[in-house]
């Protein structure tokens, strides 16, 4: 909601077509080993892939550095979910906690400094 507030919704569709394709990859993967989680990791992947689709429609909105923290910060939150479930449901490695952290905290950090780019 915060990425459309300023521009309404971006309806470009070939940014949503990536998003969606990365989600369907990450999706397949882990698939059979979600068990009873896969309607919800599936909405899910879908939330963060509509919310890294609307963060990469302020670019062309003319917002700026804005834009492009606050696409940058949505690609390194869908990363580190990405990296989390991975390792969480299908093939843990010793240094996921480390990525996905780091990749959560640096999102969070540049989609909050896009706000005051903005």
């Amino acid at each position: 909601a915060a990425f459309v507030s300023e521009g309404g919704p971006y309806w470009t569709l070939w940014p949503l077509l990536v998003g969606l394709a990365y989600g369907l990859l990450i999706l397949r993967y882990l698939w059979p080993h979600l068990g009873r989680l896969k309607l919800p990791a599936a909405i899910y992947m879908l939330v963060i892939v509509l919310m890294a689709w609307q963060a990469a429609g302020r670019i062309p909105q003319g917002s700026g550095t804005s834009a492009w923290l606050a696409f940058a910060g949505a690609i390194l939150f869908v990363l580190s979910d990405s990296i989390l479930t991975v390792n969480r449901f299908a093939r843990p490695f010793l240094a996921a906690r480390l990525i996905y952290m780091s990749a959560y905290y640096l999102a969070q950090w540049l989609i909050a400094l896009s706000v005051v780019a903005g």
